[in-house]
């Protein structure tokens, strides 16, 4: 995962005259990168600008050529957006994945295509950058027009009131009792070591390394709009029993949890309990938690009466699906092995209807993946904008066919795509 730090330049900016006296450019140094972040202050509020600046200097994998901006002729920015780079699990590889991140455009600039530019730009450093798949947590329907598709879980989640989370019991003399605490630079390896076994049972999930965690637990003296509380829980003995983060910012007033590790019943409850004196002393009404449905702290709170109140999605673009696909052959190749395809030797044909992808596998293994040309019959026609969420495991194939009557898949081909692609329980913990 290693990449250069943000503050290295080796190379020239880029810079690309668009016309009418706009030009696009990539930072030439720190000057531009405070420029940056001072146009996403005025362009959304000083918490964005400060973590744009983090991002901008902090980061342990963002390079120069991931921040793209505008210029007018009088040399002011008016627009930008970002690559934010990540690395993906999907079932046993990793992926190379790209957000587009902190998209704006000054109002007296907006509707002249200065955004369809910069994401020109973005696709082709997608490409640069090898990355399997883009990601945006983006508004409604505005990202469609770049091939964005929803199509994994991202915002909302459980909504638990004050006044069910219970007082905590005496403890007797052979019971454990926790407590709670702020985490420290000290606790990383522990915390990455938590982190693996709560985040392993998903089949999609977001992988860090110990300079991803270090860029999240190092202090800061002032809170940015992705900062976090992190918050311990220890045992008796001290010893970190799990853990919990709390974003600084969000949309609602309620107290937030969006991370949190494996728990026993107890410490949870202790968490919970934790988390409702913070919320009441903050005048925050109820705790939600922006959580896996699996995760051990959404079952307690479930048990408790939490409330479902759906969730938003990441939308995906897939820049590149044939190569998508040869990247994700052994995860492929281990679903089909523990199925009633195993050993598999046959071409499956799939039609996105503008395009074509035939897979070639033979004793289970996936051996090539090339063009289908439109002439020819196909095993599985879709169009590319439900194959997405059927890929990454967020729509089953029956679901599809609701919404998409042009989905057509019948029989064993049926099957055999529900083996390939099931629904799977996925969940993207932040990780900037």
């Amino acid at each position: 995962m290693s990449q250069p730090k943000m503050t290295e330049t080796p190379n020239p900016p880029y810079t690309q005259p668009l016309g009418n006296g706009f030009t696009l450019r990539t930072p030439a140094g720190s000057e531009d990168m405070a420029r940056v972040a001072e146009f996403q202050t005025t362009i959304f509020d000083a918490a964005v600008g400060r973590m744009m600046a983090s991002l901008l200097e902090r980061h342990p994998y963002m390079t120069p050529a991931d921040q793209v901006f505008v210029e007018d002729a009088q040399g002011r920015i008016v627009s930008a957006l970002c690559l934010i780079p990540w690395t993906w699990r999907y079932g046993c590889v990793e992926l190379p994945v790209g957000e587009m991140g902190v998209v704006g455009t000054a109002a007296d600039r907006r509707g002249q295509g200065l955004v369809r530019s910069q994401v020109a730009y973005f696709k082709e450093r997608l490409r640069a950058r090898g990355c399997l798949l883009s990601c945006i947590q983006g508004i409604p329907f505005y990202y469609r027009q770049f091939g964005y598709e929803y199509a994994l879980p991202l915002e909302g989640g459980w909504r638990l009131e004050l006044h069910q989370v219970p007082d905590l019991p005496t403890p007797s003399a052979e019971e454990r009792t926790y407590t709670v605490r702020a985490a420290t630079l000290d606790d990383l390896p522990t915390l990455q070591a938590l982190y693996e076994e709560a985040a392993r049972p998903l089949a999609i999930h977001a992988v860090r390394d110990a300079a991803t965690w270090r860029y999240l637990l190092e202090p800061y003296t002032t809170p940015h709009a992705t900062s976090r509380q992190t918050l311990v829980i220890c045992d008796a003995s001290g010893a970190i029993a799990g853990y919990a983060r709390l974003p600084e910012f969000h949309f609602g007033r309620e107290l937030v949890v969006d991370e949190v590790s494996r728990l026993r019943y107890d410490a949870g409850l202790t968490l919970l309990h934790h988390l409702r004196g913070q919320a009441a002393a903050a005048g925050q009404p109820f705790i939600r938690l922006n959580l896996p449905t699996q995760s051990d702290l959404v079952l307690l709170a479930k048990a408790l009466g939490a409330a479902d109140q759906g969730v938003y999605a990441w939308q995906i673009y897939l820049p590149d699906v044939a190569a998508l696909l040869r990247g994700v052959a052994p995860t492929l190749e281990e679903r089909l092995a523990s199925s009633l395809f195993a050993g598999l030797t046959r071409t499956v044909r799939l039609s996105f209807y503008r395009e074509g992808l035939a897979l070639r596998f033979e004793d289970g293994r996936l051996i090539e993946v090339t063009p289908q040309p439109r002439s020819e019959p196909a095993d599985v026609s879709l169009p590319l904008m439900a194959f997405v969420p059927l890929f990454l495991g967020h729509r089953t194939l029956e679901e599809l066919r609701h919404a998409y009557p042009d989905v057509n898949v019948s029989g064993e081909w049926r099957l055999l795509l529900n083996i390939l692609f099931p629904r799977t329980d996925a969940f993207i913990y932040p990780s900037y």
